[in-house]
Order: structure tokens, then sequence, then C-alpha cells
């Protein structure tokens, strides 16, 4: 999840970069479309079609206004003006136009974010609404997945109501506690053979042994746990390497009366995976369950809103399509009606000469 969130995340940049080139190919156009029809020249076709295909490039990548207006120019004359905006922001006015810029963040949006994450910004210093709920385009859709929590920000950070990489990560996370701090609990009874309790099954990374054992012998175990929860998470937390060194020192039993043979301590460490007080959503089993269908209903959405708006896309290109695009038979039908035209002019241009050639070369003839 962390890879695909940082591979999101030069998406964003390379969906900017793309933008801004576009938006200088924009102003380069308008600048020969300008100088093509201002003096007489007539349309400027061809520039202009090239424009628009630069349009619809803008318009998959963010929400795109284009239009066209008239001022006054030097001459006392109407002069047409081109302008786009993108997101209800300016991009291009005619001959002169903005660019979009990256800056790494300062902070966080959300914990469980990766390093290095890229703040979409205007270059000239105004701010650009990324979390609009207006955006759309490619540049929203990686955004969302990168930075969507279901509105769960903290702090003064900006929340993102899609469930992207942050909220399922967050899911993960909270399961990982959960289950880590129950089983700790339980697992903090257990006695070895010399009497001694207060040990755990699960830690985190880089969890300092000397303050653990300073909590054990302070009887603040459960203490030292709950103030070191947030480091407890799906990537992080880790089996006491107590245990996995030696397997013999797992702890089986709540009184030394029981060794070797007691196993009363890992029968309630197994009766967990019945607890349904531990999650809303049921026994830990029903959580994960909840949150693979959760993940499963979100991307069959995503897929169904992707096929309609694919299929809105396809009607509306067939509409311009049948506007601007070459119809064969009409085209063939013009061919022939022109063709017939013009063996109609030529006979009769050969009628007018033999008849000129004949009043004139011939009669005169004695």
């Amino acid at each position: 999840l962390e890879k695909y969130q940082r591979d999101l995340n030069f998406e964003v940049k390379n969906k900017v970069d793309e933008i801004n080139i576009i938006s200088r190919r924009l102003e380069s156009l308008n600048k020969q479309i300008y100088q093509a029809e201002i003096h007489g020249g007539g349309t400027a076709n061809s520039l202009r079609d090239e424009r628009e295909l630069q349009i619809d490039r803008l318009s998959e990548l963010i929400n795109v206004e284009a239009k066209e207006y008239e001022v006054i120019g030097p001459t006392g004359k109407p002069e047409p003006r081109y302008l786009v905006k993108v997101n209800g922001q300016t991009l291009v006015d005619h001959f002169t136009s903005r660019e979009l810029d990256i800056e790494v963040r300062d902070k966080k949006n959300n914990p469980e974010d990766v390093e290095g994450l890229y703040d979409v910004v205007w270059k000239d210093g105004l701010r650009f609404q990324m979390n609009d709920p207006n955006l759309s385009g490619e540049l929203k859709g990686a955004i969302d997945m990168r930075d969507g929590n279901a509105n769960s920000a903290v702090d003064d950070q900006e929340p993102y109501s899609y469930r992207g990489i942050p909220y399922y990560i967050k899911r993960l996370d909270n399961f990982t506690q959960v289950f880590a701090m129950k089983v700790n609990e339980i697992y903090s009874k257990g006695v070895n053979k010399d009497g001694e309790s207060g040990s755990y099954m699960f830690g985190f990374e880089g969890l300092e042994e000397d303050k653990f054992r300073e909590a054990i012998e302070n009887g603040t175990v459960e203490e030292f746990f709950e103030d070191n929860k947030e480091h407890i998470t799906a990537k992080n937390f880790r089996v006491n390497p107590n245990i996995l060194e030696d397997p013999s020192t797992i702890r089986t039993t709540t009184s030394t009366d029981s060794l070797p043979g007691g196993n009363d301590l890992i029968l309630e460490l197994m009766d967990l995976k019945h607890d349904r007080t531990m999650f809303k959503e049921g026994e830990p089993n029903d959580y994960m369950i909840s949150i693979f269908s959760e993940l499963g209903i979100n991307a069959k959405e995503a897929n169904m809103y992707s096929e309609s708006q694919s299929n809105m896309v396809n009607a509306i290109e067939n509409q311009r399509l049948s506007v601007s695009q070459v119809d064969q038979s009409e085209e063939m039908l013009s061919l022939v009606k022109y063709q017939q035209a013009y063996q109609a002019a030529a006979r009769i241009i050969t009628t007018m000469d033999t008849i000129y050639d004949i009043t004139i070369n011939r009669l005169g003839i004695s």
C-alpha cells in the first residue's frame, strides 16, 4: 500500500507537468491564431483544431471551462480572446498562461502517509483547492486514491472524503493495535518457571526493552503498551524476539503449580478468536471480512462509475463526430454531382466553341 501511495504521488507530479505543457501550448496557439486572423487571413482552422485537441486532453486531466470572447482592440474593432479555467481558476487568458507546481508537505495529512507527498499549488503563490468537491479528472483520481481518508484527517489537515490508501491502512492499523493489546493483556498474566509475569506477545519495531523491564518492575505493563499504542501498526508490530529465538519461553499458564503441562493461558488466548466485544464488527475474523467486503464494494462502485462515464464520453464523441466528421456516402454523392456538373459545363463550352468557329471562320468563306 505504501509503494502504491508513492507511485500515485509521482503520478500527481506527472499530471501537473502535463497540465503545464498544455498551458504553454495553448498560449502559443492563441498567439498564432491571433496573428493569422488579425490581418484578414480568414479563420485559422488548422490551428483552432489543434487548440481543441489540447483542450480535449486537458479535460481528461482536470475539469475545464473554455470560452472565446471579444474585446475592443487597439484599432477600435472587436478582437477574439480565449479563456481557459481549470477547477474554477484561470489557467490561460489568451496571451498569458499560469502554471501549477508541487511542493513537499511539511506535515502529514494522515499519520499513515509515507514521507515526501506532494501538494499541488500555483507557481504564483495562490492556493489550489486539492480537496474541492468539484475537482475531477485524472489528477483528482490520483489525489483521492493517495490521500483519501474518509474525512478522518488529524489536527488542521485537509480531509478527503474518498476511501483511499490512508483509510485502509488505518483500518489495518486499528485491527493490529486492538488485537495486539488484547493478546498482551492476557499474555502478561502468564508466568515462567521462576514465577515471573509481565511478558508480552506482540511488541513493535523500536521497543526499548529497558523501559519495558522498568514497567514490569513498577507493575505498569498495561500502561506502557497503552502509551505506545500508536507504535503498534500493521507495518511495525513484532513478535517478542525472545519467543522467536527460543519458542520454549512461550508462557502457557498463569500459575507455576500447573507447570510444566499447564495450558490455561493458551486456552484463554485461543478464545480471543470468538471474542465479539473486541470490535464493533464482531469477532476478529468479522473485522477482516468487513475490510475486504468494503474494499470490494468500493472497487465495484468505481468500476461502475468508470463504465457509465465512458459511455457518456462515447455518446458525446459520437455526437461531435456526426457533425464534424466526413460522411463517406454524402461525399461520394457530392463527388458524382460535381463531376456531372463539370461534364455538362464542358459540353456547353465545346458547343459554344463550335458555334463561334462556324460563325467566324466558315460563314465568311465565299
